[in-house]
């Protein structure tokens, strides 16, 4: 799949709304595997290679693993398979985007702000197994959604979106 693929499209809010919980090296390292995969198709079976490409040290890869490979899209997998087809989180569609805004409006629903800019954030992070559902997605201004990180709203805020104590 390596033919010519000089550019790769990065969606900025969701990156950022996945990775706010990440260190400087593992963004490194993370977007260093993301272009890999972007340019050949798939990961490598070899996880040394893996963690070589990711260019940690091999201390640093024992520390980070665990959450590259989980915002990887591998999650529970123990070591690399030969199916490492690593799937990235799509673009969530306009049309919902649409639909959440037009639910929520122009208001965070965190901390109740009404000057933007604003994001489609998860109740349950995508790497946590949200999926891209109107139930599951809300209006967030950019500031608590990169402060929420890989937490659910109720995790983030102390209680449920309606209000509930947890």
């Amino acid at each position: 799949m390596s033919s010519n693929r000089a550019w790769m499209p990065l969606h900025i809010e969701n990156y950022l709304a996945d990775t706010g919980h990440l260190t400087a090296a593992e963004h490194g390292a993370y977007m260093l595997l993301i272009m890999s995969y972007w340019r050949e198709g798939c990961l490598p079976s070899d996880e040394k290679l893996i963690q070589r490409m990711s260019r940690l040290s091999k201390e640093e890869w024992a520390e980070s693993r665990d959450v590259i490979l989980d915002l990887l899209g591998r999650a529970g997998a123990k070591r690399a398979t030969s199916k490492a087809t690593t799937q990235f989180r799509p673009a969530i569609p306009m049309e919902l985007k649409r639909q959440v805004r037009a639910r929520d409006g122009e208001k965070c629903r965190y901390c109740g702000r009404t000057e933007g800019p604003f994001d489609i954030d998860h109740d349950m992070p995508w790497s946590r197994g949200g999926k891209h559902e109107l139930r599951n997605l809300l209006v967030a201004c950019a500031s608590c959604n990169r402060s929420k990180g890989a937490l659910t709203a109720a995790e983030f805020m102390g209680f449920d979106l309606e209000g509930h104590s947890i």
